[in-house]
């Protein structure tokens, strides 16, 4: 359990976050179960783990757009795009 717990973390900071698509999330998986030479979870594990890693991705990415610092930011990219005219 321990693992599949730390393979689902890394899978959001590392892959999830840059890919959605889930059938390329599941070959990361896979490929770090046999780079840690750890046995692989079974199917509906690891299909659990995609979706769970790629949903926190997503919240994280929500989050982050949303948050205040992240409007201030766009609201100043704004502004500036409107000075001198």
């Amino acid at each position: 359990m321990a693992d599949a717990e730390k393979i689902t973390a890394w899978l959001v900071a590392e892959i999830a976050c840059k890919e959605r698509a889930v059938d390329l999330v599941r070959e990361a998986l896979l490929t770090e179960c046999r780079r840690q030479r750890i046995e692989p979870p079974t199917d509906g594990r690891i299909e659990r783990m995609v979706r769970s890693a790629v949903h926190q991705a997503e919240a994280t990415l929500c989050a982050r757009v949303h948050s205040p610092t992240a409007a201030r930011r766009r609201n100043a990219a704004g502004s500036a795009g409107h000075r001198g005219r």
